[in-house]
C-alpha cells in the first residue's frame, strides 16, 4: 500500500537480497577451491566441474537485485508525484 508506506522495494530488502546472492556465490567459490586443494593435497585427480544451474541461480539473484533497485526508484518517484 503506497499510502501507508508498505513496499518490498526498500534499501534494506535490496541489501538482504545482495547479501544472500553474495553468500551463494561465496559458497560456490569455496566449494571449488576446497575441492582443488583436496585434490592437490591428496594427489588425486578430481574433476572440478561448474554446474550451469549454479550460474543461473547467481544470475537470477543479480537480476532480482536490479529489480529491487528499479522498484525502489519507481516507488520513490511515485511517492513524489502522489504527495506533491
Amino acid at each position: 500500500n503506497i499510502y501507508k508506506g508498505n513496499t518490498p522495494f526498500t534499501i534494506e530488502n535490496e541489501k538482504l537480497v545482495k547479501i544472500a546472492c553474495l553468500f551463494f556465490l561465496l559458497e560456490l567459490i569455496l566449494q571449488k577451491v576446497t575441492s582443488l586443494l583436496y585434490s592437490f593435497i591428496a594427489k588425486i585427480n578430481l574433476a572440478i566441474d561448474l554446474n550451469i544451474k549454479d550460474i543461473i541461480v547467481v544470475l537470477i539473484g543479480i537480476s532480482i537485485i536490479y529489480i529491487f533497485k528499479y522498484g525502489r526508484m519507481i516507488q520513490t518517484d511515485t511517492k513524489a508525484k502522489i504527495y506533491d
